[in-house]
């Protein structure tokens, strides 16, 4: 066991004047995670329902395939089949209307935490106020901007070129063999982490209420009231008031939980490490653009994850102190410096027609490799529960996902667990979380590549058209 004040982990960089000597796992200490040395980035597994499996949410979220998948990966990803259509002219017609009025932009600037530039605190600029046109073409010209840069540095030069997705043919898209596309996202991904130092900022249309889905979509109908998710009958009003949860613009509802938020992206935008607010699943659908990259970490990964965050973070920030301090969702880290510490790590390029799924306490971030239009959604289930109550809560900024209403939907679908939940509460400890069983590194699933989905309406984005000075 390690003297008070130093950490059971080893060094981030051991140094002897060249950086890491060699891969390394950690110590065993009472209670941790114990891997079995660095290991490689895998993909995350892909499903093809039929549309009959799919069609049910709950049956097909809880089935014995999708969860032991989800317990080994933490991230999943399912082709959806081609008779589920999420959109139809009518409802895309209502989204061009509504992109054509000015939306809120997240500017993002990255700071690495140290000479290594594996990892970065992601800052928050001022907000903008843009049309999708405009986005569009202020992300277009930062685009430019960094091709430029790349061709008049040395060390970026084999950077220069990697295209996006839609910049390429789709004949020579259609010819790749599965290891030349590999090489290809291996590419994306490697250009994306070394131009985090150069890349001046990115922008992000991201957390807009709205769906991109048709109102008659029988079936995983993000925006639908009828949407089965364990929160779709909460009493807000009643548990806020009952709890003191009552704001300046009055009761706190769980829009973020139970409504659907749309999302633009640009190259280089990311979505920060964490988990879902209350721990619950989410459910997140490409509709159009570029690939989004995902890398996720399974459930019973987790605590050594925020373990190894914890040291990332310069000690002059205060937001380490506070237990939950990756809800800020303002770290991002490569998958190597986890990997290099027996940390499993898996990725996968979600293209439209595929929808990702996180489950509880799997931690997850990534980026978007062009523009891109997505929509996700938290979803809950009953076993979700005691993630729910045992999920950790950040203490810096109000709780979007209050436990108390965590417990009301606990009192209805899992009265024992419940129970456990109030003496726990009446004895002032926490909630116990599941025990998860570690997975052996070497079992994977075989992973298919996802296939176009045909009979795809005209893309809401426009082409982008990459200056050739």
């Amino acid at each position: 066991m390690s003297s008070k004040g130093s950490s059971p982990y080893p060094p981030l960089i051991k140094s002897d004047g060249k950086g890491i000597k060699r891969p390394y796992s950690w110590p065993a200490t009472p209670g941790s995670f114990i891997p079995g040395g660095a290991l490689p980035l895998r993909e995350i597994p892909l499903f093809k329902p039929t549309y009959d499996e799919f069609k049910d949410e709950i049956k097909y979220l809880t089935s014995e395939e999708i969860q032991k998948a989800g317990r080994k990966f933490g991230v999943i990803k399912i082709q959806t089949p081609l008779e589920w259509v999420p959109q139809d002219d009518e409802s895309q017609k209502k989204l061009r209307a509504s992109l054509e009025s000015a939306l809120p932009i997240l500017v993002q600037h990255f700071v690495p935490h140290d000479k290594t530039q594996q990892s970065f605190s992601i800052e928050r600029g001022m907000a903008r106020q843009l049309t999708l046109q405009q986005y569009q073409a202020e992300t277009l010209r930062k685009d430019n901007e960094l091709e430029a840069t790349l061709r008049k540095t040395p060390k970026f030069k084999n950077l220069v070129g990697v295209l996006k997705e839609r910049e390429m043919d789709e004949k020579a898209l259609e010819k790749e063999t599965p290891e030349q596309k590999r090489r290809r996202e291996s590419k994306v991904r490697e250009k994306y982490f070394k131009t985090r130092v150069i890349q001046e900022s990115t922008m992000y249309g991201a957390d807009f209420s709205g769906s991109a889905m048709r109102t008659d979509l029988e079936c995983w109908n993000f925006s639908s009231k009828d949407f089965p998710c364990l929160t779709k009958d909460l009493d807000e009003e009643t548990i806020a008031q009952e709890c003191g949860y009552v704001s300046m613009d009055g009761v706190k509802t769980l829009d973020g939980v139970k409504l659907p938020y749309l999302y633009i992206g640009s190259y280089g935008s990311t979505f920060a490490c964490h988990t879902e607010d209350g721990d619950c699943y989410s459910a997140n659908y490409l509709h159009d653009g570029d690939p989004k990259v995902w890398f996720g970490v399974p459930c019973y990964a987790s605590e050594a994850f925020e373990a190894v965050a914890r040291q990332l973070i310069p000690k002059g920030d205060d937001f380490p102190q506070c237990p939950a301090f990756l809800r800020e969702k303002s770290t991002l880290i490569h998958p190597d410096l986890l990997l290099a510490r027996g940390i499993p790590v898996f990725t996968t390029h979600q293209r439209p027609g595929d929808l990702v799924i996180t489950f509880p306490y799997a931690y997850h971030w990534g980026f978007n490799s062009g523009h891109n239009l997505a929509e996700a959604r938290n979803v809950t289930t009953k076993d979700w529960i005691p993630f729910g109550l045992a999920a950790k809560k950040c203490k810096c900024h109000p709780d979007p996902f209050p436990v108390e209403y965590v417990h009301e939907i606990a009192k209805k679908h899992d009265p024992k667990s419940a129970r456990v939940f109030e003496i726990a509460r009446d004895d002032n400890r926490p909630f116990p979380r599941p025990k998860l069983d570690v997975i052996p590194s070497e079992e994977y699933a075989a992973v298919e590549e996802s296939e176009p989905k045909a009979g795809k309406l005209k893309s809401i984005l426009k082409p982008e058209k990459r200056s050739s000075n």
